[in-house]
């Protein structure tokens, strides 16, 4: 399963949750790509560009396309928008309004997302947001079904031995 959405939507939080709740393995694309560098995020964009992220992304992509076993995948707002992801499994869309994905946002999560800093944010939301809504086989776009999302998944997972 595969969870896409703009920066700060929520990803991370939900896939946590998917893979306690289901007891399938989290692949984080951003943490692949801070572990390959040996930098944080903002260190990456900082120090060598947003286009070498973007390479980072794509190397991400062809050891994701191999993996052998189900896992939940939480992609980076980009990588989301930029890589072929229904090529990893079903793909889910967390279609928030900026301005409620920004309210969430407390200072320190703000400063690590350096493309939230730039002045054509509504512009890249809005671009991105047609693409991922391009690629997902169910958006979800309120906490409540979020809830009901991972309800339904437990209830539809196989028993563990």
């Amino acid at each position: 399963m595969v969870l896409i959405g703009f920066m700060g939507s929520g990803k991370s939080t939900l896939s946590m949750r998917l893979s306690l709740t289901l007891g399938i393995p989290l692949i984080s694309t951003d943490k692949m790509i801070e572990e390959m560098m040996q930098r944080s995020i903002p260190e990456i964009f900082d120090g060598f560009g947003e286009e070498v992220f973007r390479l980072k992304e794509s190397e991400v992509f062809t050891k994701l396309c191999s993996l052998q076993i189900p896992h939940i995948i939480d992609c980076g707002g980009g990588f989301g928008a930029y890589q072929d992801v229904k090529k990893l499994g079903e793909v889910v869309f967390l279609n928030f309004r900026l301005e409620e994905i920004l309210a969430r946002l407390d200072q320190d999560e703000y400063s690590k997302r350096p493309l939230l800093h730039q002045s054509d944010l509504k512009e890249l939301f809005h671009k991105r947001s047609k693409l991922y809504m391009q690629k997902a086989d169910c958006v979800l776009e309120n906490d409540c079904e979020i809830d009901r999302f991972v309800w339904e998944r437990a209830l539809n997972a196989p028993l563990l031995p």
